[in-house]
């Protein structure tokens, strides 16, 4: 599922094209994608508005429009949201998954089957933003701006690890008492959010902690090391443009480059790019979770 790399990556590809943009019209092609209120009532409450902002908290994405009013975009499993450019051509071929079965698009394409919201722009073009959402975990939802901040799912989220509020005092702070194991802390969102399943293991690899160690045995020289390797691990994907290893795309609809510069998600069965030592799989949180024996040692 998109993370926090991949979502940042998508917001920071619609905000030239999609701010200061007036929605003429919202379409809802799949109703069950709508939350809170019906599609054709979210049609028209947000017909006519402009976007003013788009900013991103954890993985979701938020468009703040005219009259206080916000759409949030949580991309589930397998949600797109891409800019469709009048001026440029449709690509229309579509790659198959080999795990999955599953279409991608290549690039820019028209809707398709799996296209389930367009919200279409002021020009004689039609220039719009679409999303699309194989698997259907996604959803839309249009809140009072006042409101997002009150929403459960957004009131529990921790600390951002790329924003200014990311100091060790805070970090120390947020993890101060926890208890089980370090994995499963990262992906919970409770204390640093952002982090699935493929930067907990990158974090975990880059600090050098078992990602099944116990959080409350962490001494401050450890706690340090993964402080300093979150952020590192998230930049380095946010300048690669995300992973892309199945569904998800840019704004343009092109490929993320980060999954070529993995040390550990996904490797199980080959050599530790640091030790040699060949990589292990095991469980965390019903998560397959990728880690070197020798540079992790569970202590």
């Amino acid at each position: 599922m998109p993370e926090l790399p991949e979502v940042e990556t998508i917001r920071r590809g619609l905000e030239p094209k999609v701010v200061g943009r007036r929605i003429v019209q919202a379409t809802v092609r799949l109703k069950k994608q709508v939350r809170g209120m019906g599609a054709p009532a979210f049609e028209r409450a947000i017909k006519g508005r402009k976007i003013l902002r788009a900013r991103r908290r954890a993985k979701f994405l938020l468009f703040d429009l005219e009259g206080a009013k916000t759409l949030l975009i949580h991309l589930g499993m397998s949600g797109q949201v891409s800019f469709w450019d009048h001026r440029k051509p449709d690509e229309n071929r579509f790659t198959v998954s080999p795990l999955t079965g599953l279409q991608r698009a290549v690039t820019q394409h028209a809707p398709d089957k799996h296209t389930h919201a367009l919200f279409t722009f002021d020009q004689a073009g039609g220039d719009r933003m679409q999303y699309r959402d194989i698997r259907q975990f996604g959803y839309l939802r249009l809140l009072e701006t006042d409101a997002i901040d009150k929403l459960p799912s957004i009131r529990r989220l921790g600390l951002e690890p790329l924003g200014a509020g990311f100091t060790w005092d805070a970090f120390s702070t947020a993890l101060r008492g926890r208890r089980g194991m370090l994995k499963a802390l990262l992906l919970n969102q409770s204390a640093i959010v952002g982090l699935g399943n493929i930067y907990a293991d990158e974090a975990c690899f880059a600090s050098r902690l078992n990602p099944r160690q116990d959080v409350s045995r962490l001494k401050e020289a450890q706690l340090r090391d993964l402080f300093k390797a979150i952020p590192a691990v998230l930049k380095q994907a946010l300048g690669n443009g995300g992973t892309s290893l199945m569904d998800y795309r840019r704004a343009d609809g092109t490929h993320g480059l980060n999954q070529g510069s993995l040390a550990a998600y996904g490797r199980a069965g080959q050599a530790c790019l640091r030790c040699g030592t060949t990589l292990k799989k095991t469980q965390v949180s019903q998560r397959t979770t990728v880690y070197c024996p020798h540079c992790q040692r569970l202590r």
